[in-house]
């Protein structure tokens, strides 16, 4: 049997309880997921997460778990994107690139979690930010556009770079025109501001 074949196993130690619930995912899907991706098995035990398969595998697996480090280190939720994200990076050979991700730390939210941008394409987003003055994006609902320039605009203002903020957003009328909805000018246009309103209530909390 050529050694590319043969199985071998090593282990990865965590460092508190909540990485290791955070890395193995809500029933282990986390892991699963993982194990799909790279043929390699990974087993938690207590802190330490073992990991079998032949050498090819095994690199894949511990490449992925050291992209997703600054996720489950601090005990974040890791997502499908973030896995997907980082299997891109290592696919691609952008791993240095990805690592950077967990090295850009954009804030600090009011219950102490850290954002930071969790896609090499939110990377360039943000940096396009702090570069110009004008920045438009484009893309699907949830990918992040509204929160992470919300998160720039308070960087910008807890840094004293601008005065105050103007939020400010289309009101693209969903078969009703705005004079229809019941209420006042405020109640009316609340709905879209809303999702600006919840970031910045993330970010320096309700009042």
């Amino acid at each position: 049997m050529s050694g590319a074949d043969t199985l071998q196993s090593f282990a990865i130690d965590l460092p508190d309880q909540d990485a290791a619930m955070a890395l193995a995912g809500e029933a282990e899907a986390t892991l699963h997921r993982l194990e799909a991706l790279t043929g390699a098995s990974l087993v938690l035990r207590g802190l330490s997460l073992q990991l079998r398969g032949r050498p090819n595998q095994l690199e894949r697996a511990a490449g992925l778990v050291e992209l997703l480090r600054p996720l489950w280190q601090e005990g974040q939720a890791i997502t499908t994107v973030d896995v997907q994200t980082a299997l891109t990076a290592l696919d691609t050979g952008r791993g240095a690139e990805h690592q950077q991700l967990g090295q850009q730390v954009l804030a600090r939210s009011q219950s102490g979690k850290l954002l930071r941008p969790r896609t090499l394409k939110q990377k360039a987003y943000v940096e396009a930010i702090e570069r110009h003055d004008l920045t438009l994006a484009l893309g699907p609902a949830g990918t992040g556009k509204t929160f992470l320039a919300a998160v720039q605009a308070v960087r910008a203002l807890q840094e004293r770079k601008v005065e105050r903020l103007i939020l400010t957003r289309p009101a693209v009328e969903a078969g009703e025109r705005l004079g229809f909805l019941p209420g006042d000018l405020q109640q009316k246009v609340d709905p879209y501001l809303r999702p600006l309103y919840d970031a910045l209530h993330t970010l320096l909390g309700q009042e």
